[in-house]
């Protein structure tokens, strides 16, 4: 049998247990977004950062992955271990304190398909901001001039590089974007 008392008591323990649950999301009642391309992925902090890419912003913001983020890669429900460098994504994230907590993080395919190059550089030019990479595979010479936006990094092995940090004869494999006549380098891969 339930007491007048005991009602009450459950009541005010319902009100309480919503109040706190209320004020615990309090942080994520608006979600924000943020576009840009990962240039970072922490799987032992659980962490992907992101370098903006809307005009006139360059800012970077690393956003923590929790049990409740959703990160989705062409579709699906992927893992964290899934993102990539150089991937370009949307991010859903809400804040506790100064911490960017992702809600959803999905990774949004360009226009163009990326496709790949291979051959040795055979120039590079910093203040152009490109490359050249030739290839006489199958006795056809080939050679196509790869752009690089000022102040985007190349991925070198996952790891962010400067453009002048290309050699000529540095041996390389690029994937690249193409673009009104322009190949848009998004990362190299370097043979040994």
């Amino acid at each position: 049998m339930w007491s007048v008392t005991g009602i009450k008591l459950v009541r005010v323990a319902a009100v309480f247990t919503t109040v706190l649950l209320t004020s615990g999301n309090a942080a994520f009642a608006q979600t924000k977004t943020y576009e840009g391309d990962i240039i970072k992925v922490d799987r032992n902090a659980m962490t992907f950062t992101v370098k903006g890419t809307t005009p006139g912003e360059t800012m970077e913001m690393a956003f923590k992955v929790d049990r409740d983020s959703q990160l989705v890669i062409d579709g699906e429900r992927r893992l964290l271990g899934e993102l990539e460098t150089g991937d370009h994504v949307i991010v859903g994230y809400g804040t506790s304190g100064a911490t960017h907590i992702a809600k959803r993080a999905e990774r949004v395919r360009t226009a163009a398909p990326e496709m790949t190059f291979s051959g040795n550089v055979v120039a590079v030019d910093t203040k152009a901001h490109t490359f050249t990479v030739k290839n006489d595979a199958g006795g056809k010479v080939q050679e196509m001039m790869f752009h690089v936006s000022s102040g985007e990094r190349l991925y070198i092995g996952g790891e962010p590089v400067l453009l002048g940090q290309l050699q000529k004869g540095d041996s390389v494999t690029v994937g690249y974007e193409s673009m009104n006549e322009m190949h848009r380098a998004k990362h190299v891969k370097k043979s040994a």
